[in-house]
C-alpha cells in the first residue's frame, strides 16, 4: 500500500491554461499561509492582552473569519497535488480504462457542485453588498468581506477542477488512439 498521493493528471499537462491554474492555486495557498500566520499573531496578542487584564473584543471574531480563508484559499492547490480527502475502495477494483472514465464523470459532478456553490456565494455577496449587511457583533464587520474570500477560494477550486477535467479528457482521448 502506497500512502503517497497519486500524481494529479493536470500536473503533466502543458499550456497557458494549466500554468495559469497552477499560479492561481499557488497564490491561494500562499495567501492561506499568510492568513494562518496572521491568525497566530492575533490569537497570541489576545492571549497576552487577556493575561494583562485587557482582553480584546475583536480578536476572536477576526480570527474566526480568517479561518474561513485558510480553509478555502488552499483548496485548489490541495486538489492540484491530490492531497485532498478521497476514498478509492470501489474505484480501485475497476480496470484502468473504466477507472479513468468513472473518474471523469465523478470530477464533472464535483465541478457542477462547486459551480453551484460559486453561484450561490456570488448571490450572497451581491445581497450583502446591496443591503450593506454587517455582523451583529461589536466589530460590525461587513459580511461581504468573508463571503468574498469564500467565493474567491471556491472560484480557484472551480478553475482547478476544470483543469482536472480537461486533463482527464485528454487522457481518455489518448487511450482511444
Amino acid at each position: 500500500m502506497n500512502l503517497e498521493p497519486e500524481e494529479a493528471p493536470e500536473v503533466r499537462e502543458q499550456g497557458f491554461f494549466f500554468k495559469l491554474v497552477g499560479g492561481v492555486s499557488r497564490w491561494g495557498a500562499y495567501l492561506g499561509g499568510v492568513t494562518l500566520i496572521a491568525i497566530t499573531v492575533i490569537v497570541t496578542y489576545d492571549v497576552f492582552a487577556r493575561f494583562l487584564g485587557h482582553p480584546t473584543d475583536w480578536a476572536t471574531e477576526v480570527a474566526g473569519y480568517m479561518v474561513i480563508g485558510v480553509a478555502v484559499l488552499g483548496a485548489a492547490e490541495t486538489l492540484r497535488h491530490n492531497e485532498h480527502f478521497a476514498m478509492h475502495l470501489v474505484v480501485d477494483l475497476l480496470q484502468p480504462r473504466t477507472r479513468l472514465r468513472v473518474g471523469l464523470v465523478v470530477w464533472c459532478l464535483v465541478t457542477a457542485l462547486v459551480a453551484g456553490l460559486c453561484w450561490g456565494l456570488l448571490a450572497l455577496v451581491d445581497n450583502s453588498l446591496q443591503y450593506g449587511l454587517r455582523s451583529s457583533t461589536i466589530v460590525s464587520a461587513p459580511l461581504a468581506v468573508p463571503q468574498l474570500v469564500l467565493l474567491l477560494g471556491f472560484v480557484a477550486l472551480l478553475v482547478a477542477l476544470v483543469a482536472r477535467i480537461v486533463a482527464l479528457a485528454h487522457r481518455v482521448r489518448r487511450d482511444r488512439q
